[in-house]
């Protein structure tokens, strides 16, 4: 009797010994796996229809982050699966795929990598580039590449070995993006991040026809995953910015430097202010008026 497709055993959990350990091994059984993990994605959607990822600053439910945590469990298993059985179709591509861009937006940087890693040095190397999703998915692993790669000058090298599932213009945009996050321009990199700037891959849907869609309908998780990388990149490196200048000034005259401290955080005045608001309740950063004149006082980072 086959096992329950929302129960199957997890291969590296079982390791053959569970009466379904060896299941997700047959190619038919993951295929079946994947519709009904299709599904389960789908009925998240219904429950919560924005992808909470895509926006850096918005912090999930408990309830939709239990939820994410048990869909890319399930993308894991059908993933061993995938690779157990030594799968490099256009079907392992799509399973990889999707788990990468579900990991960014379910908030999982370890699931995105894993998945990243075989999709990028594997799986790409054995097919043709022939679909528009498979630039807009290593155009989404290269952001996710720059955002945790440690040593930032490694980058160019990953670009290059990327650069045949990239179009040119892609390529100097990322090229762009690497300079300025590496020479810490944040106002640079702030505008070269704009939607008027952005390659016209990162607008595109990210399903391709005639594939099982493992998007549970949407054809927007792919930008809704450069979204929130984008705006990750923007996060990490406007704290750089300001740890910066918290460390380089004391204080500041509201009415004479506003517009410098927007400028320096690539921030317009409504930003700044909501900006201001929370660095006050993070305690970074405080406002007081003496003798009528408001200013900031920096609170330096402790050490």
């Amino acid at each position: 009797m086959p096992p329950r497709l929302d129960a199957v055993a997890s291969i590296s959990r079982t390791s053959g010994t569970d009466a379904s350990g060896d299941a997700l091994r047959n190619p038919q059984f993951q295929e079946e796996y994947a519709q009904v993990l299709a599904t389960k994605v789908a009925a998240h959607w219904k429950r919560f229809p924005s992808p909470v990822g895509s926006n850096s600053h918005v912090v999930p439910s408990n309830d939709e982050q239990l939820e994410c945590d048990s869909l890319l469990i399930a993308f894991r298993k059908l993933r061993e699966g995938v690779l157990s059985s030594r799968r490099e179709d256009a079907f392992a591509i799509h399973v990889y795929e999707s788990s990468f861009l579900l990991s960014v937006l379910f908030r999982s940087p370890a699931h995105a990598t894993a998945s990243l890693a075989h999709l990028t040095h594997v799986l790409y190397t054995k097919q043709p580039r022939t679909a528009t999703v498979t630039d807009l998915v290593a155009t989404a692993g290269m952001l996710h590449t720059l955002l945790h790669l440690e040593h930032p000058a490694e980058f160019m090298n990953r670009l290059h070995h990327t650069s045949p599932f990239l179009s040119p213009e892609t390529k100097l945009w990322l090229s762009r993006l690497s300079r300025y996050k590496r020479t810490d321009n944040f106002a640079a990199a702030r505008l070269h991040m704009s939607p008027d700037r952005l390659p016209a891959v990162l607008t595109s849907d990210a399903t391709v026809e005639g594939q099982l869609i493992l998007y549970g309908g949407r054809t927007d998780v792919g930008k809704c995953a450069v979204q929130r990388l984008i705006s990750l990149i923007a996060a990490d490196m406007g704290t750089r910015a300001w740890n910066v200048l918290r460390a380089a000034y004391r204080e500041a005259v509201v009415q004479e430097s506003a517009d410098w401290l927007a400028q320096n955080l690539a921030l317009d005045r409504t930003e700044l202010d909501v900006w201001v608001k929370d660095k006050e309740q993070k305690g970074e950063l405080r406002e007081a008026e003496t003798n009528g004149r408001v200013r900031w006082t920096f609170v330096k980072a402790r050490t």
